[in-house]
């Protein structure tokens, strides 16, 4: 892949990010945590353990989850 393309996809996989941090933060659950970025990559949270910490049931969280998820991919990058 060129190294501009290859540039260009790293930006727009950061900008999901941003905007799933952005969902999350405007949500009623601004301390919500949807991934962890550990070792340079990001991965995802534990269901239960982030639904216990905010004091919601874990379909509360994965409402909440899906709806950040949907918000990210449309959120132009």
């Amino acid at each position: 892949m060129p190294l501009e393309v290859e540039s260009a996809s790293d930006e727009l996989w950061h900008a999901l990010y941003a905007s799933l941090d952005l969902c999350a933060g405007r949500s009623e659950y601004p301390a919500m945590r949807l991934y962890v970025l550990e070792d340079g990559g990001y991965s995802g949270v534990s269901v239960n353990d982030e639904a216990q910490r905010l004091g919601i049931t874990v379909d509360e969280f994965l409402d909440l989850r899906h709806e950040c998820h949907k918000f990210a991919a449309s959120y132009p990058a």
